[in-house]
Formats: structure tokens, C-alpha cells, sequence
């Protein structure tokens, strides 16, 4: 046995997105809960999901399912009793911002991984939500709270 100095919260997407039945396996042997992510592109997929207990969590990412069809989603998975979880591709924190009010205006979600901003180079939003360790700070602006701030040397377009 390999110890690694963490405690495994859960295995997000383990298997291919097509292996319902390997997630609900894996769920059963290891104990350890199961998010699926790529196996849930839309309401149907979550159903599919469900009926197979193929995950204890499901991960909800608006740039898979728009806003309208995440919110679907992530209301039937509440009232079929398994978890959310929320998360982004790599986005900027326009988007994640989007998913963080999901977030504020619903609650439920126990897993939130809304750190892809901070894979970017450079951040060209100012305001919003903050990060702070491993807290998300909410704003308190009208909206988003944003506004794009391009880096020096790079050209704005105005009309």
C-alpha cells in the first residue's frame, strides 16, 4: 500500500464516461464515493446515472450543459439523494462566477472545484468573487460583479 499523506474525499470520473456499470462496481468494492462527471452531459445522462447507482455525486459544469439544463440537473440529483458537486474546464472567473451564483442561489453543492482561473497566466477580471485559501469569498455588486481589465499592450475593442 502506497500512503500518499491525504484522505481520498472521492474519485471523480474514474472510468470512461460510457462505464456506468464500472462506476457503480468500483462504488460497491472500494467505499469510496464516486462523482461522475464526463458521464453526465445532460438531464437524461443524470437519470441514466441514478437508475444504474452509478455515483454517490455528480458534477455539475455549465460549460457541459448550459445554465438552464445544469440547474435541472443538479434539482434532480438533489431529490434522487446523491450529492453535487461543482466545477468548470478551464474558464475564467466570468464563468466560474456564473457557477459560484448556481452555487449561492440553490445550495446543496458539498464539493466545489472552482479554481480553474488560477491556471491562467494572466486574470483579466477585476471583481467578483475572491479567493482565499481554499475559501470562495461571494461579492456583494450588482450582477457578476466583474469587469474586464485587458493586460497592458493588448488592444480593447469599442464600438
Amino acid at each position: 500500500m502506497i500512503r500518499f499523506g491525504g484522505r481520498l474525499v472521492l474519485l471523480e470520473q474514474p472510468l470512461v464516461r460510457e462505464d456506468l456499470d464500472g462506476l457503480a462496481e468500483l462504488r460497491r468494492t472500494t467505499g469510496v464515493p464516486v462523482a461522475a462527471d464526463e458521464s453526465v452531459r445532460s438531464l437524461a445522462d443524470a437519470r441514466q446515472v441514478v437508475a444504474q447507482d452509478a455515483a454517490d455525486y455528480i458534477n455539475i459544469k455549465i460549460m457541459k450543459t448550459g445554465v438552464i439544463e445544469a440547474h435541472e440537473i443538479a434539482v434532480f440529483t438533489l431529490a434522487s439523494g446523491l450529492k453535487l458537486m461543482i466545477g468548470g474546464m478551464v474558464e475564467t472567473r466570468i464563468a466560474m462566477g456564473c457557477s459560484f451564483s448556481l452555487v449561492l442561489g440553490m445550495k446543496g453543492f458539498e464539493v466545489l472545484d472552482l479554481d480553474t482561473p488560477l491556471l491562467l497566466e494572466h486574470d483579466p477580471v477585476a471583481g467578483g468573487y475572491r479567493y482565499r485559501g481554499p475559501r470562495l469569498l461571494p461579492w456583494h455588486e450588482p450582477g457578476l460583479g466583474m469587469s474586464l481589465h485587458p493586460p497592458d499592450g493588448m488592444m480593447t475593442l469599442t464600438r
